[in-house]
């Protein structure tokens, strides 16, 4: 029987590297990402309560592999959960390794702002549900809250989506350049010089009101 396999939408990457000795030691992608929608993958515990609403994560290691164990096993790594907490909300983590070659394809992706359409993991500590169609999968975390990768699988999308996003709609048509910008400045200047010497014109005419007033009642007083 083949294993139950669990089917993820990333919504988001973080490039993580160590350093020891001033080299890389270790490279690390993570992905947050949340389960397929309830008509491709559904994944409860023993108590029938989905882990749906758990915190998800994704981590590949550029490593040959996991641990030692891990290798003996023959797993790529680990399928983890973390009950709640007053820290932390519940949180499921999937950690395996995978060959340079794979990590540099999925790394320049991501680079590219691309993510992968779906990440697909098989475990063979998970259970097949109730229903023909095998959609919904059961794990026992009370029994065992890690469980061993058996297979991972990335899929990228090589065209990008002909619908326009919304950011594509409101996006202006023109981007302004330093050309631009002179020209809206010289534009204000031009703005306040004239503002300028309309209130200095403003200011003499009342002055010259003024004057005139202060003969006028000088010569009526005599």
């Amino acid at each position: 029987m083949l294993e139950p396999t669990l089917h993820f939408h990333p919504k988001s990457a973080l490039f993580h590297i160590g350093l020891e000795g001033g080299e890389p030691k270790r490279q690390r992608l993570t992905l947050t990402v949340e389960l397929a929608g309830s008509h491709e993958c559904e994944l409860m515990t023993v108590s029938r309560r989905s882990l749906r609403s758990a915190n998800w994560a994704i981590m590949l290691l550029d490593e040959d592999h996991y641990s030692e164990q891990a290798k003996a096993d023959k797993s790529l790594g680990l399928l983890s959960h973390v009950p709640e907490n007053e820290y932390w909300p519940e949180s499921c983590c999937i950690e395996v390794a995978v060959d340079s070659p794979t990590f540099q394809k999925v790394y320049e992706v991501l680079r590219e702002g691309k993510l992968p359409s779906v990440i697909s993991v098989s475990s063979r500590g998970l259970e097949y549900g109730p229903g023909s169609d095998g959609r919904t999968k059961v794990w026992n975390i009370d029994a065992d809250s890690n469980l061993d990768v058996a297979k991972v699988s990335v899929t990228i999308p090589l065209v990008a989506d002909s619908e326009p996003s919304v950011e594509e709609f409101e996006a202006p048509a023109h981007l302004a350049t330093s050309a631009d910008a002179n020209a809206i400045r010289q534009e204000v200047t031009g703005a306040i010089v004239q503002m300028q010497n309309k209130v200095i014109a403003q200011t003499r005419w009342l002055i010259g009101i003024g004057v005139g007033i202060l003969i006028l009642l000088a010569t009526h007083f005599k």
